[in-house]
């Protein structure tokens, strides 16, 4: 297992599709007092891989910048296991928010665990204190906004093997695709959030009866998520029984499965009280006849709190068997290899189900030919450990690279056709030979880029032979966190792309889809401090600035001194900054100086300080790498 400590700053990508700008009242900064409230709702998922088991991220705060608006904040951080948010995201919290401007999301985590994959029992370092998710424009919130923050953490594609030196260690660089949108536009496939887990703090009544309640959840002790009721929600008790919402009482703990409304309230098709047990794995059999019950055995995924890997699962005409939010199917519907969470109570060894919740059947294996067939393509496929089948992919079905990035069905053909691929294939839940979804393991190439041709949309990356990759039009290019054009690539760029290897034939080597360009640096541990520089005028030469030179052209911020004058200025706020930032940059800039930062960091550190409102913060970043000081 691999641990991920953080420890410095780091940017991340975050894409604004809608925002819903209500029609009352609401402006200004992210710190506004205003009574002028919004909603947001903060989702995680993960793009999918089967290369890990697990990838815990521990989350202990979430805020919006400027201003530090708290999102979620917890003394003991709550585990987020990512591996299991492929399909269904976890929602971290709903809170209101002060109308204002932000610009910037925030996510602090203690650690990250990993199993199996290349970091695997490797040393991992992160150099990161918190997850920067800096927006694409400034995000206005006005009063009554209800927003969503989507954030997909590309986890295998943050894990990078770093071979240079003894040891080897892993370097974890976070690559985040997010996106804000009003709550009515969520899409489908993220209206369903996984099982929620929590307390009923406040129950409101129409008529008498139950009608809503308010739920703080289990990791969130400041969250207040509103549960709605209808006719149509079913409740069961502690024993795993039917019962009615008039049994629900303030303080007691329930798990809830229900659709995200667009007032950020969640309507609950499934409530269950009290302690009833929640497993989720993978069906092995049909549902079969034994001893009097009725049964199929699943395969419970890592980390579950039963002693073995497998468990019967006992299911009866009570039993309700949900597939997607809320379609109640019959026992028929479970087969072999399709996903299942379960909540029921143990007995004897068996898990008796109250309710079954059933996932979209995914089958990996190896695409070893595909045909057009006009209004669908034919695969032949091999599960691993299994015989050749054919499957229908019709023209409405997705295909993608795993984790990011559209395939043309017709170039995948052609790879295909050249060279087995290995893929996961989601199976229509009504219909296991017909793909919904077809997911391609991706491939990756590294290298140093030796000339860019905008016109033919290609890299060629130095080496004997050279090697040449296509980039499709959506590809997505990532610098320090941040999207980038392809006219932005630049010789002596170091990138790691990711895509599929081209035919022997073709006049490339590759098909990228995703590049991110690597910034894989060694950190010094070596610093001067304010003192030093401002008693050691005669050491700044080497440094290549002058004690006169304007604080507000070096760094880009409107702060009217010399870099002498910042050095000198007593003071908090910008002055403290001020002073910190001198000293940084003297010692990110001196050749006989191993500083932790470049001094392009140190200044983008400045920027963002003044960008987010958060001096404190960027002072306190560049101050915890002063000493010791080499020139002394």
């Amino acid at each position: 297992m691999g641990k991920l400590r953080f420890a410095l700053l780091f940017s991340v990508i975050i894409s604004t599709l809608f925002i819903l700008l209500g029609c009352s009242g609401g402006s200004g900064s992210g710190s506004d007092t205003s009574s002028y409230m919004g909603t947001a709702a903060v989702f995680i998922k993960d793009a999918p891989t089967e290369e890990y088991d697990s990838i815990v991220l521990c989350i202990n705060k979430a805020t919006l910048e400027p201003g530090a608006v708290t999102l979620f904040e917890s003394d003991s951080c709550v585990e987020v296991d990512l591996l299991d948010h492929q399909e269904k995201p976890f929602l971290l919290t709903v809170k209101d928010i002060p109308a204002g401007t932000y610009n910037q999301i925030r996510l602090g985590a203690d650690y990250v665990d990993t199993v199996g994959g290349s970091c695997d029992d490797l040393d991992i370092e992160i150099p990161s204190g918190l997850i920067k998710i800096n927006f694409q424009g400034p995000i206005v919130v006005k009063s009554g906004d209800k927003l969503g923050f989507e954030i997909d953490v590309h986890a295998k594609r943050s894990l990078n093997l770093h071979v240079a030196g003894k040891p080897q260690k892993c370097i974890f660089r976070p690559v985040i695709i997010a996106t804000v949108t009003n709550m009515e536009n969520i899409p489908p496939e993220n209206k369903c959030p996984r099982i929620l887990n929590g307390t009923i703090i406040e129950i409101k009544k129409v008529e008498g009866e139950v009608r809503e309640f308010k739920l703080r959840l289990s990791h969130d002790a400041k969250s207040h998520v509103n549960i709605r009721l209808n006719q149509d929600t079913t409740i069961f008790d502690a024993n795993g029984s039917f019962t009615t919402p008039d049994v629900l009482q303030v303080g007691q703990k329930v798990k809830v499965r229900g659709e995200i409304l667009k007032d950020g309230s969640i309507r609950a098709f499934v409530v269950a009280i009290g302690e009833l047990i929640k497993l989720y794995g993978t069906a092995l059999t049909e549902i079969i006849a034994e001893n009097g019950d009725l049964k199929f055995e699943m395969r419970l995924a890592p980390g579950q709190v039963v002693i073995d890997d497998m468990i019967d699962v006992v299911v009866d005409n009570q039993t309700l068997i949900l597939i997607d939010c809320n379609t109640e199917v019959g026992m028929d519907a479970i087969k072999p290899g399709i996903g299942v969470r379960a909540i029921g109570k143990i007995s004897e060894g068996d898990l008796i189900a109250a309710v079954l919740f059933l996932e979209e059947q995914k089958t990996y294996g190896t695409i070893v030919a595909m045909h057009d067939k006009g209004s669908f393509y034919e695969l032949e496929f091999i599960p691993d450990g299994e015989t050749e089948r054919i499957i229908i992919l019709p023209g409405e079905s997705r295909v993608a690279l795993e984790g990011d990035g559209s395939i043309e069905k017709c170039l995948l053909e052609e790879l295909v056709n050249c060279k087995p691929r290995k893929a996961r294939i989601t199976l229509n839940e009504l219909d296991s030979e017909v793909a919904d979804f077809v997911e391609v393991k991706d491939e990756v190439i590294e290298g140093i880029i030796k000339t860019t041709d905008p016109v033919l949309s290609t890299i060629t990356l130095q080496g004997e032979p050279e090697s040449i990759i296509q980039v499709q039009d959506f590809t997505t290019i990532i610098r320090n966190g941040k999207l980038i054009n392809f006219d932005q690539l630049k010789s002596g760029d170091e990138i790691r792309a990711f895509g599929l290897a081209a035919c022997p034939e073709d006049d490339v080597e590759f098909y990228g889809f995703v590049i991110v360009v690597v910034e894989l640096v060694e950190r010094g541990d070596e610093g001067c401090s304010q003192g030093y520089w401002k008693n050691h005028r005669n050491s700044w030469g080497p440094a290549g600035y002058n004690t006169g030179d304007n604080y507000n052209v070096v760094f880009g911020v409107p702060y009217n001194k010399t870099l002498l004058g910042a050095l000198e200025s007593g003071g908090g706020k910008q002055y403290a900054l001020g002073r910190q930032a001198v000293a940084a940059l003297l010692n990110a800039a001196h050749p006989y100086i191993d500083y932790y930062y470049s001094e392009a960091e140190v200044i983008d550190i400045v920027q963002d300080g003044y960008d987010t409102g958060d001096l404190e913060g960027a002072k306190n970043l560049l101050e915890e790498h002063i000493s010791p000081c080499p020139l002394n």
